[in-house]
């Protein structure tokens, strides 16, 4: 059974893949404030992203960002897999290796960096690091949509970190 942010984070993500490209252009541009096509998402998702806008704005706009629309209002999405958690997407690009890689998408500096990060520099991070993620990689892209939104959304337990380093490392030489 999946607890409310997973299941929230994949119903948003199944959303956006049928937002025409204004919105989706919207979104990935969105700042701390939102915008229209977010407080749209706020008041459909009233448990969990009306409940932390500060953080969830960062999520949209990380999933908006491997969201290409088509002109016509369809989208096609990433692909989510529980299979393909976040730490194999910073190191691979989200392709899985029959080995390990010796050149990381993401470094290890970065890598990090990004997990000491805490409140609003995290998710401004993460944002970034998934913009960086789809311009280096090639669809379709895997990720885990939960796991990205309890990376953010999660950071003082230190669980999300220790996953996503342990899955980095995994595929990492």
């Amino acid at each position: 059974m999946l607890d409310t942010v997973t299941r929230d984070a994949i119903s948003v993500y199944k959303h956006l893949s049928m937002l025409p490209a204004g919105d989706l252009a919207q979104l990935r541009r969105a700042d701390k404030t939102g915008c229209p096509a977010f407080w749209q998402l706020a008041a459909k998702f009233t448990d969990t992203v009306d409940k932390n806008p500060a953080r969830w704005i960062y999520i949209v706009a990380s999933l908006a960002e491997f969201i290409t629309a088509d002109g016509m209002g369809r989208g096609r999405t990433l692909t989510h897999d529980f299979k393909a958690p976040l730490g194999m997407l910073l190191a691979t690009g989200g392709i899985q290796h029959q080995g390990r890689t010796t050149k990381p998408l993401l470094s290890e500096v970065r890598l990090a960096h990004l997990t000491k990060l805490r409140g609003t520099q995290r998710c401004q991070q993460f944002h970034r690091v998934m913009k960086m993620v789809k311009s280096r990689s090639h669809p379709p892209y895997r990720i885990n949509v939960g796991e990205l939104a309890w990376a953010i959304l999660d950071e003082k337990s230190g669980f999300p970190d220790r996953k996503i380093a342990r899955e980095y490392y995994r595929h990492v030489q």
